[in-house]
């Protein structure tokens, strides 16, 4: 295995551990709204996305180490930015609308 793939892996795997801390993190925030919040169901889309994140590095570090796709730091690459973007629009909204009605 090459450096590159042991960095990817290792990358990843510190990337999961990230994840994990932060859907604790969300879930404990998005109890903290009442049953039937509107903001609840975007902390819930939020969560659903670091899911998501979290898949995609498992898939990564299989198709780095297990199945040795060289393709797959490619393909996981604009991947990532598109929904890193994505999620960081939504973090940045929710942000908003949450501390809006914090402040009400």
């Amino acid at each position: 295995m090459d450096a590159i793939s042991i960095l990817t892996i290792v990358f990843c795997v510190v990337g999961i551990i990230a994840f994990m801390f932060s859907i604790y993190s969300i879930i404990k925030i998005r109890n903290m709204f009442p049953q039937g919040a509107k903001i609840k169901n975007y902390w819930n889309i939020a969560l659903y996305l670091v899911a998501l994140f979290t898949l995609g590095y498992v898939v990564a570090i299989i198709g780095v180490s297990v199945i040795k796709l060289q393709l797959m730091k490619e393909i996981m690459t604009p991947i990532v930015y598109l929904f890193g973007s994505l999620f960081v629009l939504l973090i940045v909204r929710l942000s908003y609308q949450t501390y809006k009605m914090v402040l009400k």
